[in-house]
């Protein structure tokens, strides 16, 4: 699920990138569903970092602050040491 979430996150980037917004949300929210699922089978996975770091950045791009926030305050809290951290722009 990790990877078909970063795959479907890497298409919404292309599609906004060619100023296709209608299908990006389409498309963000589908990954999102899929780190969701990521997260439900396996909560203590070493890739959880990951996880997180793709969910602050699919709802920055889909400008919901607060779950992008959200999910940063996790990626922090949760994986103090990922080098994820310093990938995102505070």
């Amino acid at each position: 699920y990790i990877n078909r979430g970063k795959k479907l996150y890497k298409e919404a980037c292309d599609l906004q990138k060619n100023n296709n917004f209608e299908k990006v949300s389409v498309v963000i929210e589908e990954a999102i569903e899929a780190f969701f699922h990521s997260l439900r089978i396996l909560p203590v996975h070493e890739k959880v970092d990951e996880v997180y770091y793709y969910l602050v950045l699919s709802f920055r791009l889909i400008n919901d602050r607060s779950r992008a926030d959200h999910y940063m305050k996790n990626l922090k809290n949760y994986t103090p040491g990922s080098e994820y951290i310093d990938k995102i722009d505070s």
